[in-house]
């Protein structure tokens, strides 16, 4: 009698049940064993069926959603195409302003060499400039010494004067005295 296993999965094909030769069970153990095999081979194949429509209803399934990406991804395609072509055109007029940046900055450092240079040439007349007023300033503090010294003459001179003066007043006071006493005393004329 054959038995029917419902839901079984097979590891492998099944242990062989070994029976001597001779004996009367040999064959329907065989037969049953045969049976047996045949009966996994076709759910084995029922199995396998099963998983290939599967697999064809998923891959028909990502076949459809692939062609409706590629449609959407197509329009897609056509708007980014356009946008990199226009990027592309931007790019070359960047390319084409830095290109002008370069020669001006170029221009401009040839520009800053020659002001380097000629402020080196600033540089050493001033600190030339500075040495000679560094001499004059030597100079002035010597002439300033030399100017206190004749305002010290000055201000002896000066209170020298004013005694001498004081003196000639008295001078004069005596002098205008005797002025008048001749001309009282001698006759003009």
């Amino acid at each position: 009698m054959h038995i029917r296993r419902k839901n079984r999965t097979i590891a492998g094909p099944r242990p062989t049940i070994l029976v001597p030769m001779g004996s009367p069970t040999h064959h329907k153990e065989r037969a049953a064993q045969l049976r047996n095999d045949v009966d996994d081979m076709y759910q084995l194949l029922a199995d396998t069926n099963a998983s290939v429509h599967r697999a064809h209803a998923a891959i028909r399934g990502l076949d459809m959603n692939v062609r409706r990406y590629q449609k959407v991804n197509g329009q897609q395609f056509g708007i980014l195409t356009a946008t990199l072509r226009q990027h592309g055109r931007r790019l070359d007029g960047m390319d084409a302003r830095f290109d002008a940046i370069d020669k001006r900055l170029a221009s401009t450092d040839s520009r800053l060499e020659n002001l380097e240079g000629r402020l080196e040439h600033v540089e050493d007349r001033l600190e030339n400039l500075e040495g000679r007023l560094e001499h004059v300033e030597s100079r002035l503090e010597h002439v300033e010494g030399r100017l206190e010294r004749v305002e010290g003459r000055l201000e002896r001179v000066d209170s020298q004067l004013e005694e001498f003066n004081g003196r000639l007043g008295g001078i004069d006071d005596r002098l205008a005295e005797l002025v008048q006493i001749l001309t009282t005393r001698l006759p003009m004329g």
